[in-house]
């Protein structure tokens, strides 16, 4: 196997976001060397390469985030897939991370892409070997990843990718907070109708980090200084996560505050068969969206809830429920069109074009949305029926 290996040119400090100055980093946490390899390394149809058989389903519809329990399992699978030309333009990227002290802490991963302000997060598994695959486009693509920790010093990578790479991270370690970086957040919780606020749990950067006292005061201490998102749940609430940016050895006070939760009553059709048309051969139906139960939904798996490509998916801003379409790059048409004072039921096409990628809608009722599938060949409809903060019954 020809393996290329790139080791990084600027200051080892900076691989952190907030070391102690005054400690080694290799007493922080080891990051192995980042290995960049062909995606065609080692598979081959002739002189003693993987014959065809062997790369049977290795194709883009197999591209998911999958867990591995070796690294050498998880590159002949990035290598497997990468093979498919239908795949070119895309990266693959393996990583294992754990703490210095071997503990079971949920680990939160955030990507950045860079150039095209798009983003997400997911969690490492325990001792397990994390292979997902990324887009870079036509050309290099600069993507940015965070892993983070409670009570644990967060590493940051800004790494480039072309089609075809495998960008590998076999064993990363977080390393504990120094005290001389630890910042705090502290502050105060209220909930909607001046609800009982003790108990509320403060979580920071995808991690419970504290509780509210009977008058709803937190302070969170050990706390990565930079940048963070904080919020508050409890049974039946929710928050919008505000952003905070701490410094090292300071704190950042923050009053929280959490709303219950909301739910969309909708009706909706769907036509399978391509068309635009929805007098004929639909499928229709009726559904509750809320963030605790459908929020990323398919109309091709019969208006539910999803966890690959879905054509819309809801979230909830305060006392708010909001409805954003999902910008695909490279279907058309892509979007929503949102129609209100109209009759449900004469919207009986769906429209050519005027369709609006980006747009955060509020759900209120008797909004109508027309829907481009994420496929751009399928289309469907929905009205708001009603937002209530009950939460519907179980048939």
């Amino acid at each position: 196997m020809r393996t290329s290996r790139s080791i990084r040119s600027k200051d080892p400090l900076s691989q952190t976001e907030h070391d102690s100055p005054s400690v080694p980093l290799k007493q922080w946490f080891t990051l192995a060397a980042i290995l960049l390899v062909s995606a065609l390394s080692g598979i081959s149809t002739a002189g003693g390469g993987t014959d065809d058989a062997a790369q049977q389903g290795c194709c883009s519809k197999h591209m998911s985030m999958k867990y591995f329990d070796t690294v050498d399992e998880a590159l002949q699978e990035a290598r497997c897939a990468l093979a498919d030309p239908d795949c070119g333009s895309y990266a693959a990227i393996l990583y294992q991370v754990k703490t210095w002290d071997d503990r079971s802490a949920p680990v939160r991963v955030e990507f950045r892409l860079g150039g095209y302000g798009l983003g997400g997060y997911l969690y490492a598994k325990n001792n397990k070997v994390t292979l997902l695959f990324e887009s870079a486009g036509s050309g290099q693509r600069l993507i940015d990843v965070r892993f983070l920790s409670h009570g644990y010093e967060t590493i940051k990578q800004e790494v480039f990718i072309n089609g075809g790479d495998i960008l590998m991270w076999d064993d990363l370690v977080l390393q504990p907070i120094s005290r001389r970086s630890a910042a705090t957040v502290a502050g105060r919780v209220t909930l909607e109708s001046n609800a009982d606020p003790a108990g509320a749990v403060i979580v920071i950067n995808g991690s419970d980090v504290a509780v509210a006292d009977d008058d709803g005061y937190f302070v969170a201490y050990p706390v990565a200084p930079g940048d963070l998102r904080v919020s508050v749940t409890k049974a039946g609430y929710d928050s919008t996560p505000e952003k905070v940016h701490v410094k090292p050895g300071e704190t950042a006070t923050r009053n929280l505050r959490a709303y219950r939760y909301r739910y969309a009553h909708v009706r909706w059709v769907y036509q399978p068969d391509g068309s635009r048309d929805f007098t004929y051969g639909t499928e229709a139906g009726e559904s509750w969206l809320s963030i605790t139960g459908l929020n990323r939904i398919s109309f091709a798996k019969g208006f539910s809830e999803v966890n690959g490509r879905s054509d819309f998916f809801v979230y909830q801003d305060g006392d708010k429920l909001r409805y954003k379409h999902f910008d695909q790059t490279g279907y058309d048409p892509q979007g929503s069109i949102y129609l209100d004072d109209v009759d449900f039921d004469a919207v009986d096409e769906a429209p050519k074009d005027g369709y609006d990628r980006r747009r955060k809608m509020c759900l209120h009722p008797g909004l109508v949305i027309v829907v481009a599938c994420y496929d751009g060949k399928h289309f469907g409809k929905l009205q708001v029926l009603e937002i209530t903060d009950q939460a519907p019954e179980c048939n």
